[in-house]
């Protein structure tokens, strides 16, 4: 299981919950935090629990504690309380940089570029990505850097700047899409030249104001998502002291 995937978030909850005592699937899923939407209360999430549930058991991570298969009761392992002491430090560094990174997407879009983020891995910038519509963002983010470079810039240019300034792993193929609609709305232009194209705004155009609105509420229902996130990871650190 990937380290900071949404799987193994739904993992460390459901980990979480033994921390008060043994726990069957219904009173798991019925204490899950949604983190502003992130996880939603449907079927396909009770197939998650399931699935975890069974993940976790096969890792000794969890043991049963009946021995009926009908609302199966579980408690958590010696191995599962020190994965659950290990993995909080590490979620806690990936939503304090996610949380960096939308404060300089905040900046940029007021005009401002004064902080900097820490490098981001490819697993941290996925999992930016599930919490921020990568089309909303991108687009203004495409055209607030190529207005400030005030200079045109190919494709993997564009590409490396989303990422190592706004943490943002956007592929060729989507950041394409994202370029050649700016250009059908006259947002940016492209070169000419077919081979090794590049793009560039006049100095004088503006983004509108209504997409700037769009990427300002994405951004804040996304700091509104981490800051949840944030605070139960905060609870957990003295629930996992008794675990030595």
């Amino acid at each position: 299981m990937s380290s900071l995937s949404r799987q193994s978030l739904l993992a460390l909850i459901i980990l979480e919950r033994f921390t008060t005592g043994e726990q069957d699937r219904v009173s798991i899923r019925n204490n899950i935090p949604t983190f502003d939407g992130f996880f939603k209360f449907n079927e396909d999430l009770n197939k998650q629990i399931r699935n975890q549930l069974r993940y976790l058991w096969n890792e000794n991570l969890i043991m049963p504690t009946t021995n009926t298969k009908k609302l199966q009761k579980f408690q958590i392992t010696k191995n599962g309380q020190q994965f659950l002491k290990r993995s909080v430090p590490i979620w806690k560094e990936l939503i304090s940089k996610n949380q960096q990174a939308l404060l300089v997407m905040e900046e940029a879009c007021q005009g401002e570029f004064t902080t900097l983020i820490g490098f981001h891995t490819i697993e941290e910038t996925k999992f930016l990505n599930k919490i921020l519509d990568q089309r909303t963002v991108s687009l203004s983010l495409i055209f607030i850097e190529l207005k400030k470079k005030n200079t045109q810039l190919s494709t993997i240019n564009i590409q490396k700047l989303l990422l190592l300034r706004y943490g943002l792993s956007i592929s060729e193929t989507a950041l394409t899409k994202y370029l050649v609609e700016l250009t059908q709305i006259d947002a940016v232009i492209v070169s000419p030249d077919e081979v090794g194209r590049k793009y560039a705004v006049f100095e004088n155009q503006i983004l509108a104001k209504e997409k700037l609105k769009s990427t300002m509420i994405e951004i804040e229902h996304a700091k509104q998502c981490l800051d949840s996130m944030h605070h139960f990871i905060t609870s957990l650190t003295p629930k996992i002291k008794k675990y030595g």
